[in-house]
């Protein structure tokens, strides 16, 4: 049995969407590793460090839930984003990132209700 293709923009909003979060993940290592050596944390550090965590956790679920894992990184990362207080326009990339997953989850359903339909 013959499918109709793929759904495009869904597979390119995915892979943009784990392109993003893994270059996320990559620069969330390299901050912990520089801060490890530091002493001195407040309490606000350790909150907003136990957020990030959580949303960049959201952010490694996406990989195998698209749906679940983006509705987890964009809210964890929008409470990140209040919690820290200060104003940083990269700490809007990994809210976006969970966005990008869900969408990609919601155009591959459509394109496989269109291929069962089709059949």
């Amino acid at each position: 049995m013959i499918y109709p293709p793929k759904n495009a923009g869904g597979v390119v909003i995915r892979w943009l969407a784990r392109a993003l979060s893994i270059l996320i993940i990559i620069i969330f290592l390299m901050f912990v590793i520089q801060d490890l050596g530091k002493g001195n944390l407040l309490s606000k550090d350790i909150w907003t460090g136990i957020i990030e965590f959580l949303a960049i956790a959201g952010l490694m679920y996406s990989f195998f839930d698209e749906r679940n894992g983006g509705i987890a990184g964009f809210a964890l990362g929008m409470v990140f984003i209040f919690v820290e207080g200060s104003f940083n326009f990269y700490y809007f990339f990994i809210p976006l990132s969970g966005v990008l997953f869900f969408i990609s989850r919601l155009l591959s359903v459509e394109s496989e209700e269109k291929r069962t339909t089709s059949t």
